[in-house]
């Protein structure tokens, strides 16, 4: 979602210079001028709404989460708030924790398998169970082929893959 924040940014700036850029292509601006321009003038904005925004997003999560948890009086478990943390400087900078929440951050084998109810009690084991038989007994395959377009509503729907193998290209994008 950053990604399409800084973009946005970019398309912007550049749209609200089109005048500008188009005098200084007429008095012989070469593309790649232009190029390095745009680049240069949006990178000072972009360093310092990562420098400043990821921290203040950690925070804002730590204070929310909980918060939101007591107004619907829950006791939200720890992997449920305990979502981010500053790189460790050993590498990982993806600033995931609590459990495994992207798949690049911890192999498939250390995923974690334990549901709970929103109060941290466990879901009983034949409950589980119930549920993946259930849902891959009803599972749709839909089957795609080059160019296809797949849009899924997150609310309606679970989603997932089967395993799969060889070269593909995935694109995702989230909104409201």
């Amino acid at each position: 979602m950053a990604r399409l924040g800084v973009l946005n940014g970019v398309v912007l700036d550049t749209h609200e210079r089109i005048r500008d850029l188009g005098v200084s292509k007429a008095l012989g601006m070469t593309p790649r001028q232009t190029i390095t321009m745009v680049v240069t003038s949006v990178t000072p904005a972009g360093l310092l709404g990562g420098v400043l925004g990821v921290p203040i997003g950690w925070a804002l999560h730590d204070a929310v989460m909980p918060a939101m948890g007591r107004n619907a009086g829950l006791k939200l478990p720890d992997s449920v708030i305990a979502i981010y943390e500053a790189p460790d400087g050993n590498g990982t900078a993806d600033g995931v924790r609590g459990g495994g929440r992207s798949g690049e951050s911890l192999p498939e084998e250390e995923w974690p398998q334990s549901v709970m109810f929103a109060d941290g009690s466990p879901v009983p084991a034949a409950y589980v169970t119930h549920v993946q038989e259930t849902g891959l007994r009803l599972a749709v395959d839909v089957g795609w082929n080059a160019g296809d377009l797949l849009l899924v509503d997150n609310v309606l729907v679970g989603h997932g893959r089967r395993p799969f193998t060889g070269p593909r290209r995935v694109l995702v994008a989230m909104s409201d």
